[in-house]
Formats: C-alpha cells, structure tokens, sequence
C-alpha cells in the first residue's frame, strides 16, 4: 500500500474524510454549511454539481448534515437520498 492509502484509511477511521477529501478538493465546511442547507432539494448529484466535489464525498455532506438537524429527509429509500431544508418554526420545533 502507498503512503497515500494509510493516510486515507487513518483519516476514515478518525472520522475526518469529510475534511481530508474536501480539503484536496479546494472545499471548506463553511461553504457546505452555508450553501447546502439553503438548497430546496438537496440530492447527491446536487451537492456534486454545484461544489464540484465526488459522489461519495457528496453521501459523506448529506449524512453530516441531517445528523445536524440542518436538513430533513424526504423519502425513506436507501439507494435514493432526497433531502430538503429544515425550517424552524416560530417555537423552535421544526415543521
């Protein structure tokens, strides 16, 4: 294995792949904390488009994000993830 593979798989271990990918992809965590949450429907294809980032890095986003409480899933199949804002109400519960 070459040095570069043992970084990737500490860094995937340690939870930092989001950081590690994006960082060599020219993408910071402002930019998807502050754009992605603002989309109206939030795909993979969406984010990977619009941040110019990989597929798998785009899944990576949108698990980070919903964890959050940021965006809220809209449909229940694992093999298609459609995602929308999260807006708040007036009571701070989300609608």
């Amino acid at each position: 294995m070459t040095p570069d593979w043992d970084q990737w798989v500490w860094g995937l271990r340690a939870g930092t792949v989001w950081k590690v990918s994006a960082e060599e992809q020219g993408v910071t965590e402002e930019t998807l904390y502050a754009e992605v949450p603002k989309y109206k429907v939030i795909t993979v294809s969406v984010i990977s488009d619009r941040l110019k980032v990989t597929g798998s890095l785009a899944r990576e986003a949108l698990r980070v994000l919903h964890k959050e409480g940021l965006i809220k899933r809209v449909n229940g199949h694992p093999s298609t993830l459609v995602y929308t804002r999260a807006i708040k109400a007036e009571g701070g519960a989300e609608e």
